[in-house]
């Protein structure tokens, strides 16, 4: 590495586990760190150092100290040329340790849990990587070995998988970070039958012809249908199982629920139907379409459960994390607790009142109890309690608070909310910093993004959509907008999207330096 006040990631990012790799020294340099870094600051350290945040920890390369929030201690001793550094990263423990030659630094011993780097290391809402950085303009050369090594090996140890060649041994309960040590990202969908992602979530291309038809190629039966056509001006079209067929909302308005057989119909085995308008099958013109399964039945009695404070039922599946929930609000101010039938706590919850023209309503993990945003508008977040009563959604239940339509004018009304839980290898919901660079901020996802959707908290740009089959390359994925009609913004090169993530492309309103962004990921 050439390193000018930059660093250099990994590629596979961690957020449990215990893992070993070993960094050969080649020719050391001045002001050099060794570490790892919590992506969950997207920023990093791309014009800074490890150790500079707190979202880093090092090891400096001229005395083993340790660093961390611009704060040192003394830890090790420094690096000669050819000296053979060991890692160790307890994330179960969120502890690390670093050795040279074989020896760790303060006697610390990774399999017992003692005297480590650093403790409380935690990958909040972000992920740990592998990571080094120089914080002066030298040229450093590093070679880190995560089981195949590039350097000369003169004893080979592997892991207790058999798996890696290293210099020195690795130590009991860890393993080398290698492919063959990953869980196998579908093993938590729908184990019972073995399913994969596309199984659960597929984009479909279709070009219209003004005749009333079904578009298949789906792969299953969809729940949750999302329209959009790509060539010119039309609205959003959202079909969903359980508010049944012929109706739809539209994403980027706030009007209520339509019902019209000439949009969107019904759900098919391997796909839906459509009727002749414009907004779904105009002749000559493309659409994507995005499709979700739920699939099973919900319903929940609040009072005979005691889940909740009112009625919801629906369509759930716990093995990805989806759930669509209906409910009616009762004519009251107080505010309400659903059920959403996920088993686990929601990421993201996308809600709107079916019957008034109201505004849709976002909550994402990343943006916390207190905030909401608008999928119809180009808001910035905004601090109110009446979107979620500053309460974060619990395993079992949800909350609404007073504001943003819900229930004003003393009217019972209905609602229709989709709630998402993250499931390693299918889903992801997050949160990243621009950069403002072309060499932008990447986000680790942990799967190549099928399906992406942006928005910025601070400033008033759109939610940017993504997915992988419209053009199917990078770099010029084109952006469509759920908060707009409009068709495709295919004149600047936004982003990459990526076998484990994706990465910012152009210094624009997705990658502005210093803003914070939440993301959606399939």
């Amino acid at each position: 590495e050439s390193s000018e006040t930059k660093g250099t990631v990994g590629t596979f990012g961690l957020t449990k586990g215990k893992w070993y790799w070993e960094i050969k020294a080649v020719d050391v340099g001045a002001d050099t760190q060794i570490g790892i870094y919590d992506s969950s600051d997207g920023n990093g350290f791309a014009t800074s150092y490890l150790g500079e945040n707190t979202s880093s920890w090092g090891i400096i390369s001229s005395n083993g100290n340790t660093i961390h929030n611009t704060s040192q201690a003394s830890y090790g001793s420094g690096f000669s040329d050819n000296d053979i550094l060991q890692v160790a990263l307890d994330m179960d423990n969120g502890k690390w340790y670093v050795g040279k030659n074989g020896t760790y630094f303060n006697s610390g011993n990774p399999a017992t849990s003692t005297n480590p780097a650093h403790t409380s290391i935690d990958s909040g809402t972000g992920t740990i990587f592998p990571a080094i950085s120089n914080n002066t303009a030298n040229n450093i050369d590093y070679q880190f070995n995560f089981g195949n090594a590039p350097f000369s090996i003169s004893s080979g140890n592997s892991d207790a998988n058999g798996h890696g060649t290293f210099e020195y041994a690795v130590p009991s309960g860890f393993l080398s970070l290698c492919t063959a040590n990953l869980p196998d990202p579908v093993a938590t969908i729908d184990p019972a039958k073995g399913g994969s992602p596309q199984d659960y979530f597929n984009t479909v291309l279709y070009t219209g012809n003004a005749t009333q038809r079904d578009i298949t190629g789906v792969g299953f039966q969809p729940d949750w249908t999302w329209i959009k056509q790509r060539s010119s001006t039309y609205s959003h079209v959202l079909g969903d199982s359980v508010r049944g067929d012929n109706k739809f909302l539209s994403s980027n308005g706030s009007g209520a629920e339509e019902t019209d057989d000439s949009k969107f119909r019904t759900f098919v085995s391997d796909g839906f139907q459509i009727g002749t308008h414009n907004g779904v099958n105009q002749n000559n013109e493309t659409y994507t379409s995005w499709n979700w399964k739920a699939g099973t039945a919900f319903t929940n009695d609040a009072s005979a459960t005691s889940v909740g404070s009112i009625d919801s039922s629906g369509s759930v599946n716990t093995d990805v994390g989806f759930s669509i929930i209906k409910w009616t609000a009762v004519a009251s101010s107080a505010t309400q607790t659903m059920a959403h039938g996920l088993g686990a706590v929601p990421k993201m919850i996308i809600m709107k009142n079916r019957e008034r023209a109201v505004d849709w309503a976002v909550y994402h993990e990343g943006l916390g109890n207190t905030h909401g945003l608008e999928l119809n508008t180009t808001d910035a977040s905004a601090d109110d309690s009446g979107w979620w009563n500053d309460t974060t959604p619990t395993s079992t239940v949800f909350t609404t608070g007073n504001g943003n339509g819900y229930r004003t004018g003393g009217v019972a009304e209905d609602y229709i909310a989709y709630c998402f839980a993250e499931v390693d290898g299918y889903s992801k919901f997050g949160l990243y910093t621009g950069n403002g660079n072309a060499d932008g901020t990447f986000v680790y996802t942990g799967f190549r993004p099928a399906f992406l959707i942006i928005k910025s908290l601070t400033s008033e740009t759109g939610w940017r959509i993504y997915d992988s089959k419209r053009l199917g390359f990078n770099v010029t994925n084109n952006a469509l907008y759920a908060n707009d009609g409009g068709g495709e913004d295919a004149a600047n090169d936004h982003i990459d999207l990526l076998s484990n993530g994706f990465k910012m492309r152009r210094n624009n309103v997705s990658n502005t330096n210093g803003v914070s962004y939440i993301f959606m990921a399939f």
